[in-house]
Order: structure tokens, then sequence, then C-alpha cells
């Protein structure tokens, strides 16, 4: 998991212009709307800008599309007992949960006409009142909010009130996804390889070969941050030896996502395996082939076929 201490890693221009923009601003009560694709770390910046702000209570997560319509509003304010059926006892709503601290709401774009009403008047500072109760309840609310879609094509498309939309002030900080943050891909990797193997109590140094460097680096990474930490975590459960780490280690999904019209066909992870395993034993192909646990001949047809890079250096950053 990406930890808050992990937001400081990164010397893309894109990352750094967005830290510089959240840094000032976490330390105001500013209502913030996180913009950026699916896992760029949205959820991870709101609990920095919580960390960084002065609020004296707790970070609440909500996810909009995580609660069926019906019950969006009961989540939302909390309700008594009897409210409605079904409700045999008190629910604290997350509003009331967030009192004296932040609210996150993740999915934005899921936001229903009836919840940017409510939000709009809390934005404004109006009490509110929990289903079946007769006494309105004010809370000290700072409200953090994250989508991956355009507020602008949002408002354009019917999804957004106008009103909810300009009374955000504006205040739309762009997180940009690893497509935009080149050089920071292999330090992530690092960090996530090193992450895994420690918590496997594996005590080597994580080493790329200089293929999974070339992909890694080529990969469009339509799952961003989340996808590569996923990819990484898998690559260093696979390794029960100190070695580097190779293509054969990565999914069929993860070369399939690699574009073959724009960067040239993905290579074989076979072919890196075969030549991984002659290494290893010394150059006996009888040995080698049967570990890879092919016949010979095929093992020979693969070894016709060179890596994309040999690899026998691999990336490794200095200590």
């Amino acid at each position: 998991m990406l930890n808050q201490s992990d937001l400081y890693l990164g010397a893309s221009a894109a990352w750094v212009k967005a830290k510089g923009e959240i840094d000032p601003l976490a330390a105001s009560d500013l209502p913030l709307v996180l913009l950026g694709p699916t896992g760029c770390g949205k959820s991870v910046m709101a609990g920095h800008i919580h960390h960084r702000s002065k609020r004296t209570g707790g970070l609440v997560e909500h996810t909009l599309g995580s609660v069926p319509d019906g019950l969006s509003y009961s989540a939302f304010l909390g309700h008594t007992r009897g409210a409605y059926t079904g409700a045999v006892e008190r629910h604290v709503g997350v509003l009331e949960s967030a009192k004296g601290g932040t609210l996150f709401l993740d999915e934005m774009g899921s936001a229903t006409p009836e919840i940017q009403r409510l939000l709009l008047g809390l934005l404004e500072g109006r009490p509110f009142t929990p289903l079946g109760a007769s006494r309105p309840v004010t809370v000290d609310v700072r409200f953090l909010f994250a989508t991956n879609a355009e507020p602008e094509l949002l408002v354009a498309e019917g999804k957004w009130h106008a009103d909810f939309y300009y009374r955000l002030g504006g205040n739309f900080i762009r997180l940009p996804g690893l497509a935009e943050r080149r050089v920071d891909i292999l330090p992530l990797a690092d960090l996530f390889l090193l992450r895994r193997l420690r918590a496997m109590n594996k005590p080597w140094r994580p080493r790329l070969s200089h293929e999974v460097a070339e992909l890694f680096l080529r990969h469009p990474w339509p799952g961003n941050i989340r996808q590569l930490q996923s990819v990484c975590d898998r690559a260093g459960a696979l390794m029960q030896t100190d070695r580097l780490v190779e293509a054969y280690d990565l999914t069929p999904e993860f070369l399939r996502e690699l574009s073959p019209a724009a960067h040239g066909p993905a290579p074989d992870p076979m072919v890196s395996r075969a030549h991984e395993m002659l290494r290893r034993h010394h150059g006996n192909k009888a040995a080698a082939a049967r570990e890879l646990g092919i016949h010979r001949t095929e093992f020979y047809r693969l070894l016709e076929r060179q890596p994309r890079h040999t690899p026998s250096g691999g990336y490794a950053r200095p200590a």
C-alpha cells in the first residue's frame, strides 16, 4: 500500500507541481477537489492533506459509488431508530463521524443531485437533520473530494449542478498519472519491490533486468501507481533467490497492455526465462530444459531468439 511518506518520492515536473500546490492549501479549511486518473494516489493524498491540516478530529473516507442511491442519504446524515423500515437502531452518519476532522468523499462523479444540494448547504455552514430526528445538527467538517472525471464535463453532462461547481471555488488539484511521471516509475518500482521483499523476510536488494526496466518505462500504466505496486508485489513474491526481476515474473495481462503498434512487439517472457535458466545451470542446456519443464528441442528453439536486452547486467539504482 502506498504510504503518505511515499508521496514525496518523485522528481517529475508534474508531480513536483502538484505537491507545490497541495502543501500550502493543506493547512487551510478550504474544500479541495483532487482530480486524476484511477490509481494515481488520490486517497493517499487526502490522508496527507488531513495530516498537514490543523484539524483535531480524524479522517473519514466515504466512497459515493459504494452506497445504493436509496441509502446514500442515510449514510450521510445518519438516522434514528425507527426512522424507516429496517432502522432498528440509531446510526451515526459520515458527517457526524467526521466532526472536527476531515471528510473525504471519493467518486464525486457519482454524487446524486440530492447529495449535491446537501453538500452545497453544508459548505455554506448550514445544519442538517438526521433522518427521523427532530433537531438539526451542526458539525465542523473540512471537505475533500475526489473524481477521475473533469469537473467542467460533469457540469456540461448535467451530472453536477452549476451552483455546486462554482461553490467549490476552483480549488481543483490535478494529480498526474504515471504516463506524466516517467522518471518516477523505476524509483517507485524499487520502493515497492523492496517493501515486498522485506515483508516476506527476503534480504535481497531489488534489481530489475534491463528488459523489465524498459518494459516498465514503455508501459501505459492504465492503473497507475496501484497497478505498478501490484506488478511489483507479484514479482517480489515470486523471487526465491537473489536475482534480477525478469520479464517472466510479469503477468501476461501486463504484457498484453503494451501497444505493439506504438512500441514494437512485446518480448516473449519464455525467451527471457530460457536464457535465465541457461545462466543458472552454467550453460548446461539439458538441465536448464528440465527445470523449465520443456523438451530440449523446444528449449533450443527459444535460445535462438535473443531477448530484447541480454539480461546480464540489469537495472539497479545506487544504494
